[in-house]
């Protein structure tokens, strides 16, 4: 998902997508749900990206 500024975030291990490519997304709406990952169980990969590297998203994610 493109957030703009080169921020992107990445999902993986989805079932399926609840919004297609282009579209705008309101903060706190669904965007997929999270199917089986390959060792069985439900989780969701998810990945932080600013200007092409990886980053802890846990300080994107904090309460504000």
């Amino acid at each position: 998902m493109d957030h703009g500024a080169q921020s992107f975030s990445l999902y993986g291990d989805l079932l399926e997508m609840s919004v297609k490519k282009g579209s705008r997304v309101e903060r706190g709406q669904a965007i997929g749900t999270v199917g089986p990952a390959p060792a069985g169980p439900p989780e969701l990969y998810f990945e932080l990206r600013i200007d092409g590297q990886s980053v802890d998203p846990l300080q994107w994610l904090k309460k504000r």
